[in-house]
């Protein structure tokens, strides 16, 4: 990286530890309850483009070991520096190949069947999706069930491919293995792990 590219490069979490812990806190609290909204707080500067909450998700999961795969909106040189010096990830062109996938809710269409699934050996080592959207309090209404819920629970996303939905449910239906989802709007995280049941209202 050249000594311009340094100087124009946004920063990363002001306090990268404890940034990074509040992150992740918030993510297990969201994966282990499906459906509910969180906040947190991102870093001061985000490549354009891109949440201050994915943003977030992305300093605190992704490593030298996690690939990261970048949807057609989000491939610029500004979001793969940015990932590549403040993470050591590489950015692969391979979906199906990617620890992390960080997508634009704004695509046209949307297939499950573009990212790992895991394998019955190593399950944990699906494709993590990492979606920006709108926010939670339009769209189509989906009822979860499942690991996490107590019953049933209503939970709606704003911005998303007709075909979400759908797609959800085939993944669903391959548990224990499928992509689990990290949703992400500028100050608001939800999750959607492959464990839960869906059912569109």
């Amino acid at each position: 990286m050249t000594q311009s590219n340094q100087m124009t490069l946004q920063k990363g979490f002001a306090d990268p530890v404890d940034g990074a812990g509040q992150t992740f806190r918030a993510i297990l609290d969201v994966l282990s309850r499906p459906g509910t909204v969180a906040e947190i707080a991102g870093p001061a500067e985000t490549p354009h483009g891109v949440s201050n909450t994915a943003t977030a998700v992305m300093l605190t999961m992704a490593d030298y070991a996690t690939p990261v795969w970048l949807d057609a909106t989000n491939t610029n040189d500004a979001i793969t520096s940015y990932i590549r010096f403040h993470t050591n990830a590489t950015i692969t062109s391979r979906a199906d190949q990617s620890a992390f996938a960080l997508l634009s809710g704004a695509m046209p269409d949307f297939s499950v069947d573009a990212f790992h699934p895991g394998t019955p050996q190593y399950p944990d080592r699906s494709t993590t999706l990492i979606i920006d959207v709108t926010g939670f309090d339009s769209g189509p209404m989906v009822q979860l069930t499942g690991p996490g819920i107590n019953g049933k629970s209503k939970f709606q996303v704003n911005g998303l491919p007709h075909n979400f939905w759908s797609e959800m449910q085939i993944n669903n239906a391959l548990f224990p293995l499928g992509v689990d989802v990290i949703f992400t709007t500028p100050d608001q995280l939800a999750a959607l792990p492959r464990s839960t049941r869906i059912e569109v209202i």
